[in-house]
């Protein structure tokens, strides 16, 4: 995709601002004209290589942002665990707390 193209409708080159002699007819259509001029061909320039630097700059981060997020896996882990254990708990406690006529008693196991 070309940044510096610009499109007219039912308007000539000659009628367009600056002189004919400026605009650069990339190619005419039905639907208009497209054209470029000097200063367009600096901004798309300018805009590649800011692109291109924001980019790269976003590539960097992203990394920092992995490595930094894989420092915490351990944590997450060990809260994930923490969680599973209080979850367990807490079914036993509710299911003491609410045992039909109050009759729940402690499980006990055998061999």
């Amino acid at each position: 995709k070309r940044y510096d193209e610009k499109s007219l409708s039912n308007v000539e080159v000659s009628g367009a601002r600056g002189s004919p002699e400026e605009l650069e007819v990339l190619s005419y259509l039905k639907a208009g004209v497209f054209f470029t001029t000097p200063s367009l061909s600096r901004a798309c320039s300018a805009l590649e290589r800011a692109s291109s630097a924001y980019k790269k700059a976003q590539k960097t981060l992203t990394g920092e942002l992995v490595r930094t997020a894989a420092t915490y896996a351990p944590v997450f882990s060990r809260a994930a665990d923490a969680l599973a254990s209080l979850d367990a708990l807490q079914a036993f406690a509710h299911a003491a707390a609410f045992a039909p006529g109050g009759a729940y008693e402690r499980p006990t196991f055998s061999d």
